[in-house]
Parts: C-alpha cells; structure tokens; sequence
C-alpha cells in the first residue's frame, strides 16, 4: 500500500472515530417534552474520578431532593439580601424524576455525570408560571454533588435552555438555601481566599439529611400578577438548541428535521 493510500486511511478511521465518540458522548435515561430530561454524558475532566456506578435507592433520591431549597431575593436589582426561601420540587415532582436519577448514577462511569432537567408548572391557571431547574449530578468522595444552572426558572413551555457546566460557573442571584446535613461548595482561589459556590450544594451519599419542615413551592401571587413572559428564541437560538438536542441523543432524526422543517417556515 502507498504511503498516500495508508494517510487517506489513517484519516478515514480517525474521521469515523470522532463520528462515533460525537453520537456516544451522551446516553438518554428519560426524556418528557424538551424541558425534562436525564441523560448520562462526560463530566468536568478536573473533577473525576467521580464514585460511579453508585447506588441509591428510589426513596434515598426522593429525600434528596425534597431536602433542596433556595432563596429568591425579592429585590434582586440591589442588595440581593432580602426574599424568601422556597421548596425546590415537591413531593410528587421528585418522586416522579428520582427513579431515572438511580438509574444513571447506577449506569455511569467513573468520567460521567448526570444531566437532569425538570419542568414544572407553578400556581393557578391564570396567575402560574411555568419554571425549570436543571443541572449536573455526581458523587465524589462519598457524597452526593448537585449543581445547578437553573433554579426554577420562569420560562414558557419549549424555550431554548442555556447548555453549560454549572461546576465552572452561574449567573444568578437565586440561590441555593443549605439546610441541615448540607454545605454549598467551598472554593479556593490561587490568593487564598474562600468563597461559596451558590449553585452547587453537597450532601453525604450514605444518608439523606433530615427534611425541615415545608416551605411549599414557589408561586406567583395575586398582587405580583404573572411573572412577564420571556423574550421568544430567535430562530437561530432555537435551531442552535434542536441540533444539540439531537447530537445528544434526545431526539430521533425524524423528530429533528420535521422540527427543523417547522421553525425554518416560519422565517
């Protein structure tokens, strides 16, 4: 064989290599409309070896996220300090996502975490919202890791979600409330100095801590009127999401360019 015949070969195999690793990179664990989701896909390279494959049982995770809660400052604009604390999912809400979170941190391996998203709607039928919350789960040294890029996120049904590693960083006031049997991460910078990432909150993976008592979720109320929808997704934001929305695995080729087809019909 010619040197030129085994380079165009060499390249070959690399091509489809890289093909494979692009359509492998993520596995789907559960998937409802395109704001719930668990998916299985490569974590941070700086924070592995990650404790995978893990086991939970279905109501060890219930407790886990029935324990989460955050704090929305109600005048976010100035000193951020003033708000309320809110119950991240109800009872039934983390019921409904948990057995898919075991069932991925049981299937991952030691350089995957888990990407979750769950869509819920908040409060009455004329004055409620619709909110996400999403982010990335994993156990490192014993304890059981989630960061958040969203906390209850008032959004429309179907609008584009931000894709990006919460454990690098996040822009929001809305933080995670730390209760009993749970720490924010602590952050060293070069310089020495320590500062909370309030995103991200740690728990230990061998005991749900204790559930205080209820705070209810989150809704909007009768003075406040409905929060004001966001801003639509232009076509390319929403073109942008379907395509990785489908490189990871979440929806089918069909599904992809009959919605592909439907959003460029409407430029």
């Amino acid at each position: 064989m010619s040197r030129r015949a085994t380079f165009i070969l060499v390249l070959l195999c690399f091509g489809l290599s890289a093909r494979a690793e692009l359509f492998t990179r993520s596995k789907k664990i559960y998937r409802q409309g395109s704001d719930t989701w668990v998916k299985i896909t490569p974590g941070n390279k700086k924070l592995q070896p990650f404790d995978h494959p893990h086991q939970f049982t279905e109501e060890a995770m219930e407790r886990y996220l029935a324990a989460i809660r955050y704090f929305r400052p109600s005048l976010p604009l100035l000193t951020g300090k003033k708000g309320s604390e809110w119950d991240l999912l109800t009872a039934e809400e983390s019921a409904r996502i948990a057995p898919y979170l075991v069932k991925a941190l049981a299937q991952a391996g030691p350089g995957e975490w888990v990407d979750f998203s769950i869509g819920v709607y908040r409060g009455g039928t004329l004055l409620g919202t619709f909110r996400q919350s999403d982010g990335v789960m994993f156990v490192k040294n014993g304890e059981l890791n989630l960061a958040f890029r969203n906390l209850s996120l008032r959004k429309s049904p179907g609008d584009a979600s931000t894709a990006f590693d919460p454990t690098r960083s996040y822009d929001s006031q809305v933080r995670i409330a730390p209760g009993p049997g749970q720490q924010l991460k602590q952050t060293t910078t070069p310089k020495g100095k320590t500062s909370e990432e309030i995103n991200w909150v740690i728990m230990s993976a061998a005991e749900p801590p204790l559930l205080r008592p209820a705070a209810q979720p989150e809704t909007e109320s009768k003075e406040a009127g409905p929060a004001p929808a966001p801003a639509p997704a232009s076509a390319r934001e929403r073109l942008k999401e379907l395509k990785q929305l489908y490189d990871d695995g979440l929806i089918s080729r069909e599904e992809y360019e009959k919605k592909r087809e439907e959003i460029l019909k409407q430029l």
